[in-house]
């Protein structure tokens, strides 16, 4: 909840650990689904130079996007644990 809303400040730990749990859990996913493209891209029985052109994209660009959201949601899941544990501190919870 923000401030204002029944005068609460601060953050609720139960549900940021929920929070930064599912950021985790769908960093994995995202993870999977980078590796199983990948790996079926791999063994594709196509050639020629629309495979080289997609390939190429998801090697430099797709994949690379989406490690980028991976570490992100990770990074930021982190930061979620910390305020929780404060608040925890805080709160002498």
């Amino acid at each position: 909840m923000a401030a204002g809303a029944g005068n609460f400040l601060g953050n609720d730990p139960e549900q940021m650990d929920r929070l930064a749990n599912r950021m985790e859990q769908e960093a994995g996913k995202i993870d999977e689904a980078i590796r199983l493209v990948t790996t079926d891209l791999q063994s594709l029985q196509w050639t020629g130079a629309d495979r080289t052109r997609f390939e190429s994209d998801w090697n430099s660009n797709h994949s690379t996007a989406l490690r980028r959201a991976v570490e992100s949601l990770r990074q930021n899941a982190q930061v979620v644990k910390k305020e929780a544990a404060a608040q925890r501190q805080v709160s002498g919870a």
